[in-house]
């Protein structure tokens, strides 16, 4: 029996040294001791070839002198570039896994839809060596269009354009409150957004953002306008004050027209310019019809001188030129037979005076004397008068 419990105690010892000894070992030598951390060893090498890509990418760019936005609102992105290669092969580019076409600089892309497009450049570098950069571009909705806040039967009335068919947000913000407010753009690229919930006076300021297939657009351009019971005044981007609307013709009234006028001095102003014109269109109006009425008297005046049997087609005014003509011919003939008659006149009552030397010039034959100076006989003496 001795025996038996001495052997089953050095078998009970030896099993326990040999836990122990298991324990040690187990708690000083480890997997990884052995074979390396992997984990670390793969995330070492993941950050590598990100670095190296990066560099490759940015060392591509570089040659290309080429800039790729992100992200771009406008889907007709004008690329520009330029050719590495020493023997100016070109560049080439896919789109979307198309095929490759050759482009030159710069280069506008093919009106990209909204959304996440691959652009792949094939080129040859500086060493004349093939090489391909692959750049992603997100095309996203162009940012809408906001108008004038406006208040229409007691409602805040946003309207605007946008891209159509697209989702629309917009943000209504002041030191009081904020709301967000949404809607769709219809087809013609229209929307319109009413507030109706009560509103504390303030100024707010109005930005919107679209969104279509899950790509969001850029914030609007903000308009801000100072809300109260009307919209008193509304500013722009740009800081150009719009002069504030506070009345319409159906509120005006009697016992409100002082405040109307003294809240809007340029009132007045309309109202002189507008009877002012009032003024000048009805002297035109009466100018014309003056002109009309004497035209219509110079008409039949007209048809009177024609059917009291004057030429055919003449006006007044040629039949009275006429008769001024005939009139002042008349006291012309008038004058010369006058002048006429006194002439004749004259001439009776000259006498005249003859010489013997002027009667014999055409008389001679008629000379009583010879070439002697001698007498003739048997003298023949007739006078005649030439009257």
């Amino acid at each position: 029996m001795k025996k038996v419990k001495r052997i089953i105690i050095s078998i009970l010892s030896y099993l326990i040294l040999l836990l122990l000894s298991s324990n040690i070992f187990a708690d000083e030598i480890k997997i990884s001791d052995v074979l390396g951390d992997s984990s670390k060893n793969t995330t070492t090498t993941t950050e590598q070839l990100d670095q190296q890509e990066t560099e490759r990418e940015a060392n591509f760019l570089n040659q290309l002198l080429l800039e790729i936005p992100a992200q771009t609102d406008n889907p007709s992105y004008t690329l520009t570039f330029t050719d590495p290669s020493p023997d100016k092969k070109g560049v080439q580019l896919e789109i979307d896994s198309k095929s490759y076409i050759d482009i030159r600089s710069p280069y506008s892309l093919p009106a990209l839809s909204i959304g996440k497009h691959i652009l792949k450049f094939k080129f040859a570098d500086q060493y004349n060596t093939t090489q391909i950069l692959e750049k992603e571009i997100i095309i996203i909705p162009r940012p809408p269009i906001l108008n004038t806040p406006n208040i229409l039967d007691n409602k805040l009335v946003i309207t605007g354009t946008g891209l159509a068919n697209s989702e629309l947000t917009l943000i209504l913000a002041s030191d009081e409150k904020i709301l967000v407010k949404e809607t769709t753009v219809d087809s013609d690229g229209k929307w319109s957004i009413s507030v109706e919930e009560n509103i504390p006076s303030g100024i707010y300021s109005f930005i919107a953002l679209l969104r279509k297939y899950g790509f969001s657009s850029n914030p609007s351009q903000p308009v801000t306008a100072n809300v109260d019971k009307n919209i008193t005044s509304v500013i722009n981007q740009n800081n150009t004050e719009i002069d504030p609307i506070n009345f319409s013709l159906k509120d005006i009234n009697f016992n409100n027209l002082s405040i109307i006028i003294s809240n809007n001095p340029d009132l007045l102003v309309v109202i002189s310019l507008g009877f002012f014109l009032g003024i000048v269109i009805t002297l035109i109006v009466l100018s014309l019809a003056r002109a009309s009425h004497e035209k219509k008297e110079i008409k039949k005046m007209e048809k009177i001188v024609k059917e009291n049997g004057e030429k055919k087609g003449q006006t007044l005014f040629e039949k009275l030129t006429q008769d001024k003509k005939e009139n002042v011919k008349e006291k012309k003939e008038e004058k010369v037979e006058e002048k006429e008659k006194v002439t004749k006149q004259e001439k009776k009552e000259q006498v005249k005076f003859m010489s013997k030397i002027d009667f014999l010039k055409d008389f001679k034959h008629f000379d009583p004397d010879d070439e002697q100076g001698k007498e003739k006989e048997n003298i023949k003496i007739s006078v005649k008068s030439k009257d």
